[in-house]
């Protein structure tokens, strides 16, 4: 119950809301309006618009680039979408520089049951920052997808879990281990996109990835075989530093073939070495080998 009340009041305080409580509706309203800067044009505009067009952009009164959805254009378990397109928002370089980000799948305390906040106050680039979740929302079901999907994918830069993780290396016998502290869904989303699914198998220290809907030609061998490599060299820069949020050794990546799942384009499957990750071995459809092994000349050209 402590930590759900210190939730709410976080929530309140980020969406700059508890003057507003004591108000009546039209001064809530000029309120409200007053707290919010659109961004309705430039590169942070369009970058993120591209990623989701039902976002709106606006700087609050407390310097937060803030990114919100109405919950209206939210589908139905619409919670995990959400999630992920926060994510794919991150990796744009239009938003560098901006520490304070804030999140919400909502727009209205009054007449919506819905309102989730995700609030950063250390951005640092797309792998380098802490989340605080803060949920108003009424419906205990919809509350309790956000905060799922928010572990699921968030779980390594949740600041509630890391400060949980060092607590429990300090006192393991007092302070058990987060469920949740683990980067490898974020990483995956955020190099091959939402339609990527991976697979995690903690037994056999190994993730599988699969990547859906790619041109099965020298173009389409050319981009996932970049796309693989730079995807692995981030996943080793991360566990290099914090192996603990990346307990999975082995890493296979698989781009299939539009409309075909079947049909690989490109393969490569890799395990960490205690440096970094390294490729054992990799295959690809013939349509597409000239633009595979023109990217691996490439990549050896840069030292990857």
């Amino acid at each position: 119950m402590k930590r759900r009340m210190v939730a709410i009041l976080m929530a309140f305080a980020m969406a700059g809301s508890i003057p507003a409580m004591a108000a009546d509706v039209s001064s809530e309203s000029e309120q409200t309006q007053s707290q919010k800067n659109y961004i309705t044009s430039g590169s942070i505009y369009e970058a993120v618009k591209e990623v989701n067009e039902n976002f709106e952009i606006y700087f609050d009164n407390d310097g937060y680039l803030t990114i919100e959805q109405n919950p209206d254009t939210i589908p139905e378990n619409g919670a995990w979408k959400f999630i992920e397109d926060t994510i794919m928002v991150l990796q744009r370089s239009a938003i560098s520089g901006k520490r304070k980000i804030k999140f919400i799948a909502g727009h209205d305390l009054k007449t919506q049951d819905v309102y989730e906040i995700f609030g950063i106050d250390d951005y640092s680039g797309p792998d380098n920052f802490g989340v605080i979740h803060a949920s108003l929302t009424t419906n205990q079901a919809l509350s309790s997808s956000y905060e799922t999907a928010f572990q699921e994918y968030y779980g390594a830069h949740a600041v509630e879990n890391k400060n949980n993780y060092y607590l429990h290396l300090l006192d393991p016998e007092n302070n058990p281990a987060p469920d949740y502290y683990n980067n490898s869904y974020y990483w995956i989303v955020s190099c091959f996109g939402e339609k990527a699914t991976g697979t995690l198998k903690p037994d056999e220290s190994t993730i599988d990835v699969q990547i859906p809907d790619y041109e099965d030609s020298d173009v389409g061998g050319a981009a996932s075989t970049l796309m693989a490599f730079n995807a692995m060299s981030r996943y080793g820069k991360i566990k290099a530093v914090t192996p603990e949020i990346l307990p999975n050794d082995k890493v296979n990546i698989s781009f299939t073939a539009e409309g075909d799942l079947s049909k690989v384009v490109f393969s490569v499957s890799s395990h960490w070495n205690g440096s970094s990750m390294y490729a054992d071995s990799m295959s690809g459809s013939p349509n597409a080998m000239t633009g595979i092994k023109s990217a691996i000349d490439v990549i050896r050209k840069q030292g990857g």
